[in-house]
């Protein structure tokens, strides 16, 4: 089978779009920069599916506080997508982790010092495994928005909530919630954080995102959003939407809840 494959960089999706995956699979997509941003989108993301019921899917936000995040998030999609593509194995966990670690040399030798979170969902049929470093999360709920399973972000707020230190709502006006400890391009201590294989059941929703949606909307919100939307397109573009009023808010300090960002969203679901 040819591979189907797609790459998006910088401001090229300010509507929700849609990709056809394998299988009764619906594929939503959404990435740009904030309105009042004057710089371009440092998210990146891709779509790569290899065979029949195989498919990766990744997202990259490049790190803000440092040079050339956009360039460093954009070499790590690209990167992905080649190896991925020139894969012949049906194992695909050494071109991933072949194309990270790869990455990750590169980046360490560029001057000034840059570096992007990356998100990855590798998709077999009914099951999935997620690798990530960083603060850009994968989300897996039922149809009704239960939660199955979701990564722990690399960052002080990040580990809180995972030892149930802070709840995902305190979280959002953490004075450290931009922070992060762990991304690609790190000089020091950076690892991969690779999941056990997951069931991806029928009407099961798989959501991966850049720090632009979970630093803006709690997790019950984003929750109640999936319950109450049936299809991708549907549930990406309330997300958008509530997000995207959510930076508004911060931007004209109405509220200390979220953060002005970029905004990148990829959502696979299992249809009925």
């Amino acid at each position: 089978m040819k591979q189907k494959s797609k790459l998006w960089i910088h401001e090229k999706m300010r509507e929700v779009a849609t990709l056809s995956a394998s299988g009764r699979r619906g594929l939503a997509c959404f990435s740009t920069p904030y309105s009042g941003f004057r710089g371009g989108n440092q998210d990146c993301m891709g779509f790569v599916q290899t065979s029949p019921g195989t498919e990766v899917l990744f997202v990259a936000d490049g790190a803000g506080g440092m040079a050339n995040g956009d360039k460093a998030s954009a070499l790590a999609v690209e990167t992905l997508t080649r190896s991925l593509r020139k894969n012949k194995s049906t194992d695909l966990s050494a071109a991933i982790l072949s194309a990270v670690f790869k990455c990750q040399e590169q980046l360490t030798k560029w001057t000034p010092s840059t570096g992007t979170t990356l998100t990855i969902a590798e998709v077999k049929r009914n099951r999935v495994r997620v690798y990530h470093c960083g603060d850009s999360e994968m989300l897996l709920t039922t149809g009704e928005g239960e939660i199955l399973y979701q990564t722990v972000s690399h960052s002080p707020t990040g580990y809180m909530q995972a030892a149930g230190a802070l709840s995902s709502r305190n979280a959002l006006i953490h004075p450290e919630r931009s922070f992060i400890s762990n991304f690609l391009g790190a000089e020091k201590n950076f690892y991969l954080q690779v999941s056990p294989w997951l069931p991806f059941q029928k009407d099961a929703c798989l959501i991966l995102a850049s720090d632009g949606l979970f630093d803006n909307l709690s997790l019950l919100q984003v929750q109640k959003i999936i319950q109450l939307n049936g299809v991708p397109e549907a549930i990406a573009t309330v997300l958008v939407e509530r997000a995207t009023q959510q930076m508004d808010r911060a931007v004209a300090r109405l509220t200390r809840q979220g953060k002005a960002d970029d905004l990148s969203i990829m959502i696979l679901k299992s249809l009925r």
